[in-house]
């Protein structure tokens, strides 16, 4: 098995636990979506895409580990998955797609382990009229993003409008300039 299919799980409300086996290159469209009772991921070592809305709903999911081997998070991928609290997201991913941790009401750690500041995708008429409001990531009370020490200037920094080499919205971490501090990755 190289790909979970676009809803091949979808709204299975009993199923609690899944490992995604090493095999796995791509978790499909909708593939665990509204699995109410998964409170348990393990995503394998060769899994490069994560589809939009994979997981979307599933609202029992406490935590996540994006392995390193993940380039590209889709867009609404932890959408809506309300018991959400601490997200790593693996030093691979270049790419986070449009509310992809939107509507997670508990998220308050986030760990970003990416050296160079992965893509924020989000869709706006104009791209550069509102960059604190992205909606990749909740604004929940407390919510901290950490990234790495040396990296902390480039995920801070305001993003030059002169670049509009900006494919589907891609807007930089300034938005979030608040919520991110300098972390010692092992």
């Amino acid at each position: 098995v190289t790909t979970i299919g676009s809803s091949a799980f979808y709204n299975c409300s009993s199923l609690t636990s899944v490992t995604i086996p090493d095999s796995v290159t791509t978790i499909g469209y909708e593939a665990f979506h509204a699995c109410t009772s998964l409170t348990s991921v393990t995503i394998g070592d060769g899994v490069t895409t994560i589809g939009n809305r994979a997981f979307v709903g599933c609202s029992a999911l406490t935590s996540v580990t994006i392995p390193d081997s993940v380039t590209t998070i889709g867009d609404s991928a932890f959408r809506e998955c309300t018991s959400l609290t601490s997200v790593t997201i693996g030093n691979s991913v270049t790419g986070i797609g449009n509310k992809a941790f939107y509507g997670c009401s508990k998220l308050k750690t986030i760990y970003c382990k990416p050296t160079t500041p992965p893509a924020i995708y989000y869709y706006q008429t104009d791209a550069w009229s509102d960059l604190s409001n992205t909606n990749t990531f909740p604004s929940n009370s407390g919510m901290k993003i950490y990234v790495p020490r040396d990296s902390y200037a480039l995920y801070t920094s305001y993003p030059s409008t002169s670049n509009n080499n900006m494919s589907q919205g891609q807007v930089k971490w300034y938005g979030y300039k608040s919520r991110i501090e300098p972390y010692d990755f092992e």
